[in-house]
């Protein structure tokens, strides 16, 4: 079989919140297609800060902060940060509307109070002490720090919420080339939303990949489970959906996979014949 290049989400398709880690099935499907000679890459919106957990990892590269930073192994072969005015103008807007937000940088993800609060019940099972819930966030470099932003440069916002419409509200004062997106709805009740780059998608990443190998786009298999996983899926020579994808991104996925938990990453390699 020729070689495939495959894109991982983590938040939703890797990485389960339920669990607090990736399923061991998801693991051994990554090792597999690996062995049978295919490259594995993680494609997420997360910055090169949070996932630490994961270069332990069989894994060939990454496409950090929904396509801004991309590694092959250990090379860097693109880097763009959010200018500074903007990132400070974008937290402004933020705090205007009282969100919680993380702003994800290479090296830290910088929070306001409400952001650290609500990260650390996402990253750990709520019935965790609070010294274990923090070590966790310690690992993965989250600092409670409004001005972040003067420390380092910010790749993305990410944003909880109770309430998804506030979203909209944001998104009235976005001015181009930023753009808001939900990337989550099973948060404990809370929405996830990230304002990215319009220009920088996973997408162009991915073809950043594919330009690196010489390889084309009918050899990619994408697969994610949100809104910001949409050019991915769409422009992957197969896209596939998580069970536990948004109804959305079923809609224009080429195969369904089954939910994060029930096997979801080892059945959608088997069903595109990589293990």
């Amino acid at each position: 079989m020729k070689t495939k290049y495959i894109f991982l989400d983590i938040d939703g398709t890797l990485f389960s919140s339920e669990i607090s880690g990736t399923p061991k099935s998801a693991i051994e499907a990554i090792h597999e297609a690996r062995k049978n000679g295919h490259k594995v890459f993680l494609c997420t919106g997360r910055t090169r800060c949070q996932c630490s957990d994961y270069f332990q990892y069989e894994i060939d590269g990454f496409i950090f902060g929904a396509g801004s930073c991309i590694y092959v192994g250990e090379e860097c072969i693109f880097d763009q940060p959010v200018p500074t005015l903007d990132i400070k103008t974008l937290v402004e807007d933020a705090e205007a509307l009282n969100l919680a937000y993380v702003q994800e940088g290479k090296d830290h993800c910088y929070c306001n109070q409400l952001g650290y609060d609500w990260s650390l019940s996402y990253f750990n099972k709520n019935n965790k002490p609070y010294d274990i819930k923090k070590a966790k966030l310690d690992s993965l470099h989250f600092l409670h720090d409004e001005k972040g932003y003067l420390k380092e440069p910010i790749y993305k916002l990410f944003f909880f919420a109770k309430d998804v419409d506030v979203f909209k509200k944001y998104e009235e004062g976005l001015k181009d080339p930023y753009k808001i997106a939900v990337t989550h709805a099973e948060l404990g009740g809370l929405f996830g939303a990230e304002v990215t780059n319009r220009g920088l998608t996973k997408s162009g990443g991915i073809i950043q990949i594919l330009d690196y190998y010489g390889a084309t786009q009918e050899d990619t298999i994408g697969i994610g489970d949100s809104m910001n996983d949409m050019d991915m899926v769409e422009f992957c020579g197969l896209g596939v959906a998580m069970g536990n994808a948004l109804p959305e991104l079923k809609e224009v996925a080429d195969y369904i996979t089954t939910d994060i938990l029930e096997d979801g990453i080892y059945n959608a390699f088997k069903y595109s014949g990589v293990i």
